[in-house]
């Protein structure tokens, strides 16, 4: 059995030296060097126990923090974006070609009418129930709680007289009862934190408490009593799902909540200290007395006893509060010029910032809007990096909310006559593609290069690389057609220049302004001389119809 204690040996130390006792590894070990605050709960325990007062906590920083603002600013601007989430409709059809072959082939009519509904309907009239926000401002404000609060809730609601037979009603978190936990008697089904799922653990029903007129009048969470069961189909929970049976989410900031609120008092009280050490102030004091006790400064501690009577404890107590000093005498003047901030301030806000930026999972550079250490490399790779978790939060934004919402719209416009479809085929209608928003190039002329090289060679098409930058290709293209037809109708010739510039001379004419960065500026450079001499050699061919052979250098 020697094989089972060599396998099981890293999770047990050796016994000599030891005293003979056995550790356990480190992770699990509790001493006196484990923290006395690292308390282990499972993630419905710590949603019970502690969601309500995150959320409270992320909104005050919403508030008060700057950071914390900045990041809520930063995730309106690159989920939904400015323009929220460009619709285009995917619809697609079989056809018999003239060579009798049956192709798939978009079926123009039905994507039309579908993407003018979309349009229609995002208007703030058709979309909302308060008819104040249209898709991309509603979308705004929904990435916004989701960041914030941990999760939104959107219900659709069926109305008569809209114009589309529904609209949506956003709702807060804490409209969905989250000390709800028990059993539906009706059905058995349970009901987690105002969730209630089947045996499956797929949601079915959201438990809303009722609101009251005085939570809408006065702004405090007072409910009336008594819950509204909503069936979950009319029911949109964005949400970042972190286990398998979590039904409630919790607010992105709380990684980060405790720094940002420590960091930003720290620097309320740098504030203050250097405002003290400007004014250069000071106090008196009397000369020394022979009695030591007469030097404390300050009321003298008091407390009760039993019979209401107050009596001094002896003990003296010393108020102090930022900006202000105690009158200790008038005779002898002692300047207080504190010496600060140090020359550590810099890095000790530099390391906090950069650690709960960690957290959020966004750039340092943006958030403290800090760009002294930023350099083309640095701000490349890390672009690249958040722009990717950006895309990420993108698709839970579109699968738990867009996709859903416009599956209801779909359906409630076709019944409602708006959307000229028939209801038969709206499996076949319901194929939507939401686009979201993409990012500015750091260096668009080599980016656009390396596009055209992936084209010209087919690892790609321009259909997936303007859909990578956040474009719809058919509206490229009817936009192209337009102005080529426009600009045959007034005379002028458009010419499309597919010569490839000399980038790399024009790198060296704008490194010759810089400062020499060494080794890895020459290395970068001949590897763009490299990758310019490729792509000139493509054009070339390219030109001369050898479109199909490679490049060598």
């Amino acid at each position: 059995m020697g094989w089972l204690k060599e396998i099981f040996s890293p999770y047990r130390s050796s016994e000599k030296g030891n005293g003979g006792k056995r550790r356990s590894i480190a992770q699990i070990a509790t001493n006196r060097l484990t923290p006395s605050d690292w308390r282990t709960l499972t993630p419905l325990e710590q949603l019970l126990t502690s969601n309500y007062v995150i959320r409270e906590r992320a909104r005050d920083l919403e508030k008060t923090n700057d950071f914390a603002e900045r990041f809520l600013a930063e995730f309106e601007g690159n989920v939904p974006g400015p323009n929220g989430f460009t619709f285009q409709s995917c619809v697609r059809e079989l056809q018999q070609q003239p060579d009798k072959k049956w192709k798939w082939v978009d079926d123009t009519v039905a994507n039309n009418k579908i993407e003018e509904a979309v349009r229609e309907f995002s208007l703030a009239q058709n979309y909302t129930v308060t008819g104040q926000f249209t898709r991309a401002e509603a979308e705004t404000l929904i990435a916004r709680m989701w960041a914030r609060d941990g999760e939104v809730f959107v219900r659709k609601v069926p109305m008569a007289d809209a114009k589309f037979g529904m609209k949506l009603q956003i709702l807060e978190a804490e409209r969905c009862d989250e000390m709800l936990n028990t059993v539906n008697k009706e059905n058995g089904n349970i009901i987690k934190m105002g969730v209630e799922i089947d045996k499956w653990r797929r949601p079915v029903a959201y438990w809303f408490r009722k609101e009251s007129t005085s939570s809408e009048l006065w702004g405090a969470i007072l409910y009336a009593g008594g819950h509204d069961r909503i069936e979950a189909q009319y029911i949109d929970h964005l949400f970042y799902q972190k286990y398998p049976n979590q039904t409630r989410g919790i607010s992105l900031l709380v990684q980060s909540m405790v720094r940002m609120k420590r960091l930003s008092d720290y620097e309320n009280a740098v504030l203050i200290n250097a405002e003290i050490s400007a004014k250069k102030m000071g106090f008196f004091s009397d000369k020394l007395p022979e009695d030591p006790q007469e030097m404390l400064v300050g009321t003298k501690q008091t407390e009760t006893d039993a019979q209401g009577n107050e009596y001094e404890t002896g003990d003296q107590v010393m108020k102090v509060e930022a900006g202000s000093f105690e009158d200790i005498g008038a005779k002898e003047f002692h300047q207080f010029a504190p010496d600060f901030p140090t020359a550590q301030h810099k890095d000790f806000f530099t390391t906090t910032a950069k650690t709960f930026s960690a957290g959020l999972i966004a750039p340092y550079s943006s958030l403290t809007n800090d760009l002294g250490e930023a350099t083309y490399s640095s701000e490349r790779s890390g672009k690249m990096t958040i722009n990717e978790m950006w895309k990420l939060r993108q698709m839970r934004f579109v699968n738990r909310f867009s996709m859903p919402s416009f599956s209801t719209f779909l359906q409630f416009g076709i019944l409602a006559g708006a959307v000229n479809l028939p209801m038969s085929k709206i499996e076949k209608f319901n194929k939507p593609f939401f686009i979201g928003r993409r990012w500015g190039l750091i260096d668009p002329l080599k980016d656009v290069m390396a596009d055209a090289l992936r084209v010209e060679y087919g690892f790609t098409t321009r259909t997936q690389i303007l859909a990578e930058n956040g474009y719809d290709i058919e509206e490229i293209n009817a936009e192209l057609a337009k102005e080529q037809q426009d600009a045959e109708a007034a005379g002028i010739k458009l010419k499309f220049n597919l010569e490839v510039p000399q980038a790399a001379a024009l790198d060296e004419q704008e490194e010759e302004k810089k400062p020499a960065d060494g080794a890895a500026k020459k290395k970068e450079r001949e590897e763009d001389e490299l990758i310019t001499l490729a792509l000139e050699l493509l054009m070339k061919k390219r030109r001369n119809g050898h479109t199909h052979e490679k490049a060598t250098v």
